[in-house]
């Protein structure tokens, strides 16, 4: 199963749809983990027993874009109590140190642990790159490399780049797709297969830079028992 802030703005928020890093990541999720598509409203009452939940969304330490901690802990209540699956946080810096305060991840074992929940929560403590289509299908970056690899980013998009139109073109495919009134799932999969040559040329500039993080040094899980 899949969450998201919200699918409706998947499928036609202007701001939602420039985003083509969020919209791929959304599509790896769905096409490496499966199950429903669900947000808010929706809601995880469905969950199976040992099935995973993906949750999809930008981040900084200690916090979620668009995802308030405390509703996302009052919506995974619903998951049922005979869970006891895993819970992947894939946003950038869900397991990062926060001075001073709780990791995302950590609120959210805190919340669930306090309901009488049992699961497996995983975190990264940096950015992730990621396209279904791209070998590998996820990467990691360190923060100390963060600034490097978007400079490189930023280069590869730019006039001189090898993708000046990437963005401008996936506007323009965009709009179509929204006054065709395409479903989430499709939307996100054109978006990773307009990507997806940007994105494996990207992996590969940062591997060539040694820029890219292994990722049992990236990844963090809390076991609530």
């Amino acid at each position: 199963m899949i969450y998201v802030h919200s699918i409706t703005q998947l499928e036609s928020d202007q701001a939602t749809l420039k985003d083509l890093f969020y919209l791929s990541h959304v599509d790896y999720a769905l096409k490496t983990t499966g199950g429903d598509l669900v947000d808010e409203k929706i809601g995880v009452a469905k969950l199976q027993p040992n099935e995973t939940l993906h949750i999809v969304a930008h981040g900084s330490p200690g916090s979620l874009q668009g995802i308030p901690i405390g509703n996302l802990v009052i919506v995974l209540k619903g998951i049922p109590k005979s869970y006891q699956g895993r819970i992947v946080v894939t946003a950038c810096f869900s397991s990062a140190v926060v001075a001073g305060g709780k990791t995302t991840l950590r609120q959210i074992a805190d919340g669930l642990k306090a309901d009488g929940h049992k699961v497996t929560l995983i975190g990264n403590k940096g950015p992730s790159i990621t396209n279904a289509h791209m070998n590998p299908k996820i990467a990691y970056v360190s923060e100390a490399n963060i600034n490097a690899a978007g400079k490189i980013q930023d280069d590869m998009i730019g006039n001189k780049g090898a993708f000046p139109k990437l963005n401008s073109d996936w506007q323009t495919k965009s709009a179509a797709l929204v006054r065709a009134k395409t479903n989430a799932k499709a939307m996100v999969q054109a978006a990773a297969d307009h990507a997806k040559d940007f994105y494996q040329a990207f992996y590969n500039e940062l591997i060539k830079v040694n820029l890219i993080s292994p990722e049992n040094e990236m990844l963090t899980s809390i076991d609530i028992l």
